[in-house]
């Protein structure tokens, strides 16, 4: 990850809902057909549910990392300035 604090590129963004929903969905998707439910139109709503709530939190996740992977930190030179003020 290459974004700021409190910014978003768009290859972070895409990386991260590629990623956490992908993920997600097709785990569920797995769970579904192992335990021998075949997939209707309310069980794939339900996996695209639970994909989009993993895909929202890890880009909250991202937007509140710096560039240097510290979570709720600022960047250096933001910490820099705002101590010499």
């Amino acid at each position: 990850m290459k974004s700021k604090f409190l910014k978003l590129n768009k290859i972070d963004f895409l990386r991260g809902m590629v990623v956490a929903m992908g993920t997600a969905f097709f785990y569920g998707l797995s769970n579904l057909m192992f335990s021998g439910v075949v997939p209707n139109m309310g069980t794939l709503v339900s996996c695209s549910m639970i994909s989009l709530s993993a895909g929202l939190t890890y880009i909250l996740k991202n937007l509140f990392t710096n560039s240097y992977d510290e979570m709720f930190n600022r960047e250096a030179e933001q910490k820099l300035n705002a101590q010499a003020s």
